[in-house]
């Protein structure tokens, strides 16, 4: 390579760089992060899933690790209108470090109502997917939960995670347990034209008042 496409490479490179055009990595970590670091090293890392999808500079592509912990506390109103500890509203893979290897030890917690039911307006879901190509990979979600509700709607299916309209999420190696919704305990897809089921791997143990771990909903 001559001087001269040296520079024509050097300059593309910067180019793409500037306009974003490369995909990045970013961390967090419940027990040593912080939410007013970058996160954009271990060292570096913010503590909440919140956090970390609230970083601006996160884009459609970009993969955010989260180190072994419980992610269980900071919460966002998701597009259904129910807390959740993670709402992914961009196409990036959510995943812990270690993947399959580490989702017994890298736990989304969200949190059951007050109720008998522990069904509720106070209730958290662990996850929300928004965004078409999301990917949640290698956690295990536990005591997630939804409002009430009454009939088909999105505010009371997949207490630990919801895949909301026009969204085509995926959940990869992942573990699902004590969550509960008026259906779906574990997992509920919003629009079945539209969403893609989990891959084989993701395994469901949910309760729900109609009976089933994973339920689809129209809207």
């Amino acid at each position: 390579m001559n001087a001269v496409q040296t520079k024509v490479l050097l300059a593309t490179l910067a180019t793409l760089a500037a306009m974003g055009g490369f995909a990045a990595t970013w961390y967090v970590d419940a027990v040593n992060g912080n939410d007013t670091n970058g996160g954009t090293s271990v060292t570096d890392a913010r503590r909440t899933l919140r956090g970390a999808m609230s970083i601006s500079e996160l884009k459609d592509d970009d993969t955010v690790l989260a180190l072994p912990g419980v992610y269980g506390d900071e919460s966002v109103v998701d597009a259904s209108g129910v807390q959740t500890r993670c709402r992914i509203t961009k196409a990036v893979t959510v995943k812990s470090v270690g993947g399959r290897a580490t989702r017994d030890v890298t736990v989304i917690r969200g949190a059951h109502a007050a109720t008998t039911s522990g069904l509720g307006d106070n209730a958290v879901r662990c996850v929300s997917i928004e965004a078409d190509g999301a990917t949640l990979e290698g956690f295990t979600l536990t005591d997630g939960a939804t409002k009430a509700g009454t009939g088909d709607a999105v505010d009371n299916r997949g207490g630990g995670l919801l895949v909301l309209p026009k969204a085509r999420g995926y959940a990869v190696d992942c573990l699902f347990s004590n969550c509960v919704a008026r259906a779906g305990g574990g997992m509920a897809l919003a629009a079945v034209s539209s969403a893609v089921p989990p891959r084989p791997s993701a395994r469901l143990s949910g309760k729900s008042r109609a009976g089933s771990a994973c339920s689809t909903a129209s809207t």
